[in-house]
């Protein structure tokens, strides 16, 4: 039998961002073939997958005229969720052609809350196009609706993540973009300067002056760390030192100084707490960061983050303290307001995710407030707006800001 061309279309194949840099596990029947680069396997044969985070392409598949077909889909990184996708194809199954693309990679609301910063890939399928992950930098409104594009000159591909570090005076930006270099952006302007070439970003200060990230290939076990001093036209390199199965994703920046990073272990993820001098100051066991998983209080010392059960916890990084703010598995984003009285959070439930808000001090936990999130829970700074990646139709997402209030 002639091998025949395929597509798989359902919102279930639909991963945000983060979701190029995965483990993937493809299982035909009862056989588990893990690879570690996109590939299908059946049998004694291969093939390849010009891997797109929200769609496969048509690819000649295993001669076979009608395959169970289940993809596990295993993050590395973060990000949103554990993906389960099962479908049947067969040769007799008639494939329809996906016209309009829109993937949206990061969301980052702007300081003042007029608008946010998103990397977004779009391709029109009648023209030919298709998802690369390439995406460009553009400027959301307030309510969700795209803006104008950011002229950059590149595009943004995986690195450790498409993470925005927003400066405190909202004016700059540190992300990446290009082969993997370090780009500060102008938000007034939405113009982009490259400041570092070949550096996996991993964090930004918050004023701005350091950025943390490596040079390391991300399939490297020991990775040397960098941190660099941004305040003059050369960035210039503070130290450098090696970290032992640092997580190719992004980290936190903290406060005076001090930062965190995922490092793996025996057990899952654990938190490597540094300063800019390559110091190690603490350890916070059982503990992931993922983009937009992550929240640090200046003011109570308190961080949140996901263990590696997908619970969400918060950790006084100065006395060590520790507790249980939701004791969920598998929490898929979450954020934390201001004055860390409520947790929004977000969980896959059957084919889509539902969003909660749980009141902190008094353990109560609200009804969903939303049923249609494909991934993200990003509060705007004022606090009245919530965000998030909604599925509209296969291949086409959005974002959606509903009001928000305590």
């Amino acid at each position: 039998m002639e091998n025949w061309d395929w597509v798989i279309e359902t919102p279930k194949l639909s991963l945000p961002s983060e979701a190029r840099n995965l483990e993937l596990e493809y299982t035909f029947g009862n056989n588990l073939f893990p690879d570690s680069s996109p590939s299908l396997r059946y049998g004694s044969a291969v093939t390849s997958i010009p891997y797109s985070p929200f769609s496969i392409p048509h690819q000649p598949f295993p001669e076979n005229n009608s395959l169970p077909f289940v993809l596990v889909i295993a993050m590395t990184k973060h990000l949103y969720f554990l993906l389960l996708l099962a479908a049947v194809v067969s040769s007799c199954s008639e494939v329809t052609p996906l016209n309009q693309f829109q993937d949206i990679a990061e969301v980052q609301w702007k300081n003042d809350g007029s608008g946010m910063l998103s990397f977004i890939e779009r391709a029109n399928g009648d023209n030919g196009g298709t998802l690369s992950g390439a995406y460009s930098l553009y400027e959301l409104n307030s309510d969700g609706s795209l803006g104008s594009q950011y002229e950059t000159g590149t595009t943004a591909i995986q690195g450790f993540s498409f993470a925005i570090f927003m400066n405190d005076n909202g004016t700059k930006a540190i992300t990446q973009m290009g082969a993997y270099d370090v780009y500060e952006i102008d938000i007034p302007s939405k113009k982009a300067t490259k400041r570092i070439t070949g550096l996996y970003l991993i964090a930004a200060s918050n004023d701005g002056r350091f950025v943390v990230g490596t040079f390391s290939p991300p399939r490297q076990p020991i990775k040397t760390v960098s941190i660099f001093d941004m305040t003059s036209d050369s960035p210039r390199v503070v130290t450098q030192f090696d970290i032992t199965g640092i997580k190719n994703n992004r980290g936190v920046w903290l406060d005076n100084g001090t930062f965190g990073v995922a490092v793996t272990d025996s057990i899952g993820y654990h938190i490597s707490i540094y300063d800019t001098t390559g110091t190690m100051l603490n350890t916070i066991a059982n503990a992931d960061i993922s983009n937009h998983n992550i929240h640090f209080d200046a003011d109570s010392r308190y961080l949140y983050f996901r263990n590696n059960d997908g619970k969400v916890i918060r950790q006084n990084v100065a006395t060590n303290e520790r507790e249980t703010v939701i004791n969920k598995p598998t929490v898929q984003n979450f954020d934390v307001t201001a004055d860390e009285y409520f947790v929004v959070y977000s969980i896959l439930e059957s084919d889509k995710g539902k969003m909660y808000k749980y009141y902190v001090d008094q353990r109560l936990e609200f009804s969903a407030i939303t049923d249609d999130v494909l991934a993200g829970a990003y509060l705007s700074p004022l606090e009245d707006k919530l965000s998030y990646v909604h599925f509209v139709v296969v291949n086409q997402y959005d974002v959606k800001v509903i009001p928000f209030s305590k």
